[in-house]
C-alpha cells in the first residue's frame, strides 16, 4: 500500500489577516477622527444662545426673518411702476403681493399692476439654503426715494 501524501490548502492565511487587519486598522483610524472631531466640536447639553441643544424650535421648517439684513430701500428704484432691484451677490429677489397667496420671485425690473396699496407689497430676497431677509415695504421704497431725491436737489 501506498501512504496518501498530505498537501497545504491552497489558500496562505498570512494573506487573509493582513486584510483583515488593514480593514480593522482603517476603522480605528475612523473612530479616532471622530473622537477628535467631537473632541474639538464639543458635545454639551447646551447650545450656543445658551439653550438646550435638544429642544427644538417652535417652528423649524420656516427661517428666522432676523437672519438677514432687510435689504436697503434706498438702493431700490421705483419709478413708473416699476422696481428695478440692485444686485446680489448670491441669491433671488422676491415680491408678495396681497393678492397672491405665495410670494414669487423677480429680476432686476419687474413691473407691478397699478392701484395696488404700496403698504401690503413687501420685497426682499432668499439666499441658498432658504435663508431670508426681512421685508421692506413699497411705501418704504417710495419714501426712500423721495428722500433720496430732494437730497439730490
Amino acid at each position: 500500500m501506498m501512504a496518501l501524501r498530505m498537501t497545504r490548502p491552497d489558500t496562505d492565511r498570512r494573506c487573509q489577516t493582513r486584510g483583515t487587519r488593514r480593514v480593522g486598522s482603517l476603522r480605528g483610524l475612523a473612530m479616532w477622527l471622530g473622537v477628535v472631531l467631537v473632541g474639538m466640536t464639543g458635545c454639551s447639553g447646551e447650545s450656543q444662545d445658551g439653550g438646550l441643544g435638544g429642544v427644538p424650535s417652535p417652528d423649524p421648517y420656516r427661517p428666522s426673518m432676523t437672519q438677514l439684513p432687510a435689504p436697503a430701500p434706498d438702493r431700490i428704484v421705483y419709478k413708473g411702476g416699476t422696481l428695478t432691484m440692485y444686485d446680489l451677490p448670491a441669491g433671488r429677489w422676491m415680491v408678495q403681493r396681497p393678492g397672491a397667496p405665495y410670494p414669487y420671485p423677480i429680476g432686476p425690473k419687474h413691473t407691478l399692476p397699478e392701484g395696488l396699496d404700496a403698504e401690503n407689497i413687501f420685497v426682499y430676497y432668499c439666499r441658498p439654503g432658504g435663508q431670508q431677509s426681512g421685508h421692506v415695504s413699497l411705501a418704504q421704497i417710495q419714501a426712500a426715494g423721495r428722500e433720496h431725491d430732494s437730497q439730490i436737489r
